[in-house]
């Protein structure tokens, strides 16, 4: 499964309605975060900026 994630295109981030502060208490979260090399933003209009900001690059 870790491959998947892996190939994936570097295009790819995951918006999670789960605030950034409280990230480190859920496990599924912090999992995705690692296969997916820290590309996980918060479902905030903070944290879709950082992402678009990212996309854009």
């Amino acid at each position: 499964m870790k491959a998947r994630y892996t190939k994936a295109p570097t295009q790819m981030r995951l918006a999670t309605p789960v605030q950034e502060n409280h990230w480190s208490y859920r496990t599924s979260i912090s999992v995705i975060r690692r296969l997916m090399t820290d590309r996980v933003y918060s479902l905030t209009l903070g944290g879709l900026e950082k992402a678009t900001k990212e996309l854009s690059r």
